[in-house]
């Protein structure tokens, strides 16, 4: 609230907004509404998506499972802060570029995608490769437990990294439908495999069911990619 306060304060010296009349300024605010809506549902089922593995797990196994699990799912999000701020940096410029009409746009940013895949598949095999000493020095040799969902976890960054970027394609393109329902399909699948696989292969289970989420949300984000892509090419001959 306080840094809300701050922004009008700072922004009325850009935009002379009391001057304006206050139903004018309440049909905008309902207007920003309606146009954030969308995205603010989105933000609403990621966060559900990235905490559900916990509630499930702390409903199944108790709190020490979930602190074990906790701590793997933790050293992953660090390992995600860099393409984060990346991709936080490539949005407007995928909203600008895709303003001049431009077909085909998101072929513009090929290279930085190309990259940062690279990047989550190093980072995938290094994290991997070094489960054990990376718990054991950020967490302690208590929570070995960690160990083996943190091996399959962290392949997450490459799917992770396909799904961000065609998420912020889709969202530039204002289709949120599809983004959406990945999520959707990717927080029911996560659901039902978690309560499947957890008590079959405790924590690991678990990993998999995350991963195997993540890589459906992928799947579903470049079918959609390919079938726009083959509209396209139909369109253009006929």
């Amino acid at each position: 609230m306080i840094g809300a306060i701050l922004a009008g304060h700072l922004c009325q010296f850009q935009i002379q907004f009391f001057s304006q009349p206050f139903l004018d300024l309440v049909r905008q605010l309902f207007y920003l509404i309606r146009i954030c809506a969308p995205i603010a549902v989105l933000g609403l089922l990621g966060i559900l998506y990235q905490r559900l593995s916990l509630i499930i797990i702390l409903s199944l196994s108790g709190t020490t499972s979930t602190g074990d699990y906790s701590a793997a799912a933790r050293v992953v999000e660090a390992a995600k802060i860099g393409h984060v701020a990346i991709f936080t940096a490539l949005y407007p410029l995928m909203a600008q570029v895709n303003a001049t009409g431009k077909l085909n746009w998101a072929s513009t940013f090929r290279l930085p995608i190309l990259v940062l895949l690279g990047g989550a598949i190093t980072a995938s095999f290094i994290l991997s490769w070094l489960a054990k000493p990376s718990i054991s020095i950020l967490f302690g040799s208590g929570y070995i437990s960690s160990v083996s969902p943190l091996q399959v976890l962290s392949w997450i960054l490459v799917p992770y990294t396909i799904n961000s970027f065609r998420s912020l394609v889709f969202l530039a393109e204002d289709d949120v439908f599809i983004i959406m329902l990945s999520l959707m399909a990717g927080i029911i699948t996560l659901v039902i495999l978690t309560i499947w696989l957890e008590p079959l292969m405790n924590l690991k289970g678990a990993a998999w069911a995350a991963l195997f989420s993540e890589s459906l949300q992928s799947l579903i984000l470049i079918g959609r990619y390919f079938q726009r892509h083959c509209n396209i090419l139909i369109g253009s001959f006929n």
